[in-house]
């Protein structure tokens, strides 16, 4: 697991810059050499859960192993990652909401400010926000994870799905500017469309499971060790 996630950390990282670079390419039209700057911030987690999971799934088909048993290993640490990793832009002041005056609030440094707010304006913390869905998200996985074995890739599905479900409204209260295509962000679309995509297999998923086996989409662990007794 751990050569495995050399490749997929590595991948991600520059899926994640990429994706970055390409939805906010006004900001390196005049200097494309600034792209390279990594260490200034700019990173698209879409791009780099795309990445890193092409990547990992090829490093796993390297190595003969299960694809299914690794994504699922993998969904729960991914969610825990992403509520550590949000804590970044507590450190760097960005990627805020709206103003608030609820007691949890965001303060900001003066230079940090958007045009147009007061010193004193409060905002909301999305990335608290995000960072407390995606620790809930990881716990429920492994609670699923520990009462049904949820083969195919499933638990994985589940993941894609309930952090494009807290994406969504998250990142509709965040004011940073970005790209915007009718009434959302580009995220939200993105958000909408990886959810979508996964609930869709969930259903099939389930109805494969219903039509070869008779069961309901999900094998309970009891099941499993009954039958292999």
């Amino acid at each position: 697991m751990s050569a495995i996630a050399v490749w997929a950390v590595a991948a991600g990282v520059v899926g994640a810059r990429l994706y970055h670079v390409v939805t906010s390419f006004e900001k390196y039209r005049s200097n494309p050499g600034d792209a390279l700057f990594i260490w200034r911030g700019g990173l698209g987690i879409p791009g780099g859960l795309f990445a890193g999971v092409l990547v990992g799934l090829y490093a796993v088909h390297r190595r003969g192993l299960d694809r299914s048993i690794v994504l699922a290993a993998s969904a729960p640490a991914i969610a825990l990652a992403q509520s550590i990793g949000r804590w970044g832009n507590w450190w760097n002041q960005e990627l805020f909401g709206g103003p608030t005056d609820l007691p949890w609030a965001l303060e900001i440094a003066p230079e940090k400010l958007p045009d147009g707010m007061t010193i004193g304006t409060t905002f909301h913390p999305t990335f608290l926000y995000e960072s407390v869905w995606n620790l809930m998200l990881c716990l429920a996985l492994l609670l699923v994870d520990r009462r049904r074995n949820m083969t195919g890739g499933g638990l994985f599905a589940m993941y894609v799905l309930g952090y494009g479900v807290g994406r969504f409204w998250i990142e509709g209260l965040r004011i940073d500017p970005t790209t915007e295509f009718g009434p959302w962000r580009l995220n939200q679309w993105m958000a909408v469309l990886s959810a979508a995509a996964a609930a869709i297999w969930l259903f099939c998923f389930r109805h494969h499971l219903r039509t070869s086996t008779g069961a309901a989409g999900f094998v309970s662990h009891a099941d499993t060790e009954s039958a292999m007794a």
